[in-house]
């Protein structure tokens, strides 16, 4: 598994994207037997610790951008 972690205020949008054009059955089947995860690691003063765990497999190579 890869994780990724991030901070989140009130507001903002966090999208995970996962598959540009067509899934190949090697993703689809990493989704379907592991799945991803999120957890909610932090909440402080309007502030969320998120990290997000994939299969190592998925090669998730965006990170989490919040904006300023």
């Amino acid at each position: 598994m890869q994780l990724h972690e991030g901070v989140c205020r009130a507001g903002d949008v966090v999208s995970i994207n996962i598959l540009d054009g067509e899934p190949d059955e090697r993703v689809m089947r990493l989704l379907l037997t592991q799945g991803i995860e999120v957890e909610v690691l932090e909440v402080l003063e309007g502030a969320v610790k998120l990290a997000v765990r994939a299969p190592g497999g998925m090669l998730i190579v965006e990170e989490l951008t919040f904006p300023p």
